[in-house]
């Protein structure tokens, strides 16, 4: 079993919750450079979210925590020369990876900035669709996010969210929670609920109408353990932050129980296929 290129990445936990913000954007820099390993397991999903927020040609799209950019790149493809595309994030170093991007494929019809989604600077009604992709979990409030989005959509216009619904794709970080002693992970806001229709109820709390969720799942395939390691490490910025945050031997217990997890359970095509599914919901303005 080889050691994860990501092996390395640390990010040093928050003393209070007033330093939360600031978590999340060093946790999602250090992974910056490694979130891209994911994308081609994540097309599935963004492809559902970008149909279910129901943007097209010439329309105007807001993609919240945009990460590395691959939604809104695709977003830029779909609303033509005459729409507009513009991805946010915390991270700055998600954004430069996401403007450089989009500098090599001459996308010139979306723009990249770093800017805190509690505080959207857009005026009211600016967008035809908004997307957050697993992201509404990394803010200390989701409501506040929620409700800044529905104040940039224009009326009629809708959001599309979604979130994790099992933790098949992160089990080392999974066993490495399991495994820590009280306080050793980094202390963070609970997410928002995940169970059935969770993800709706905050959409309809927020005031978007007519919400509405769904599961959409995949067979992800992982050619090796290595492999599996890269991926998962390399763009769960908040969990890898926390994973890295524990003693090193436990680190490598977890890592040994993940394994001995995808040996037992999801061995197939030559390496692993492990089945991910996400909760996504619409609501409209």
């Amino acid at each position: 079993m080889k050691q994860s290129e990501c092996q390395d990445i640390r990010v040093h936990k928050p003393d209070s919750p007033g330093d939360y913000i600031e978590f999340e954007r060093a946790a999602f820099n250090a992974v910056a450079h490694t979130y891209d390993l994911w994308a081609g397991t994540a097309r599935p999903f963004r492809q559902r979210l970008l149909e279910l927020s129901g943007i097209g040609d010439g329309g105007r799209l807001l993609d919240v925590a945009c990460a590395s950019g691959e939604l809104a790149l695709d977003a830029a493809e779909m609303v033509g020369r005459d729409g507009r595309v513009v991805g946010i994030d915390l991270s700055d170093k998600m954004v430069e990876v996401a403007r450089r991007k989009a500098a090599q494929r001459r996308a010139i019809n979306v723009e990249f900035r770093r800017m805190d989604a509690n505080t959207l600077d857009f005026p009211d009604e600016t967008f035809d669709a908004v997307t957050c992709g697993i992201a509404l979990h990394h803010f200390p409030d989701p409501g506040v996010v929620l409700r800044e989005i529905h104040r940039v959509l224009k009326p009629g216009a809708c959001l599309a969210a979604s979130a994790w619904k099992a933790s098949y794709h992160s089990l080392i970080q999974h066993y490495g929670n399991e495994l820590a002693v009280a306080g050793a992970a980094p202390g963070v806001s609970p997410p928002i609920p995940m169970g059935p229709r969770g993800l709706s109820e905050a959409v309809a709390q927020a005031g978007f109408h007519d919400p509405s969720e769904e599961s959409v799942s995949t067979i992800a395939e992982f050619r090796d353990f290595d492999d599996y390691a890269a991926q998962m490490l390399g763009f769960a910025g908040r969990s890898t932050a926390r994973f890295r945050g524990l003693p090193v031997e436990t680190q490598e217990e977890a890592m040994i129980m993940a394994y001995d997890r995808l040996e037992r359970d999801f061995k197939g095509g030559g390496g692993y296929r492990v089945p991910l599914e996400h909760s996504m919901a619409r609501g409209c303005k």
